[in-house]
């Protein structure tokens, strides 16, 4: 008799010492008499890292095939050609403007900035929200400009 209480005692202890191991076990503690402990198996705990490792290697090849896709599309030729001469010309345009205003009519630069910017900011906005990166409007570059108005 005296060998199986010690038995159970030290079953009992070692299956408390597990349950405190794995703090999401801990209201097991709390049972009432004659009751066991719901002691983790080494199954359930090799089946969440094999779930784990599918997870990250599932998102491995997402970003890889993102990657590779953005990649095609930045290279494609006919692509950059036309977007780069036009943005190009359009920027240069602009910039010419700006110094005409700059220097011969200085009463409408204000003018000139105010609305040059809200449009700006206006396609910013509407080409950003697309790829659902609007929120980076809100950097400090663009808030102090926009204040500089």
């Amino acid at each position: 008799m005296r060998s199986m209480e010690r038995r159970d005692e030290e079953t009992f202890l070692t299956a408390l010492w597990r349950n405190l191991r794995f703090p999401e076990d801990w209201h097991l503690l709390h049972l009432p008499p004659g009751h066991t402990f719901n002691v983790p198996s080494m199954d359930n705990a090799r089946f969440a890292a094999d779930k784990a490792r599918y997870r990250i290697k599932q998102a491995a090849a997402m970003a890889d095939a993102r990657a590779a896709k953005m990649k095609e599309h930045w290279y494609k030729q006919s692509s950059i050609i036309a977007r780069d001469k036009a943005a190009f010309t359009f920027g240069v345009m602009l910039l010419l403007f700006t110094q005409y205003v700059a220097s011969c009519q200085m009463a409408w630069l204000c003018t000139w900035y105010a609305g040059f910017l809200a449009t700006l900011y206006a396609v910013r906005y509407w080409i950003y929200h697309q790829e659902k990166q609007h929120y980076f409007l809100l950097e400090f570059c663009y808030i102090l400009n926009f204040l500089l108005i």
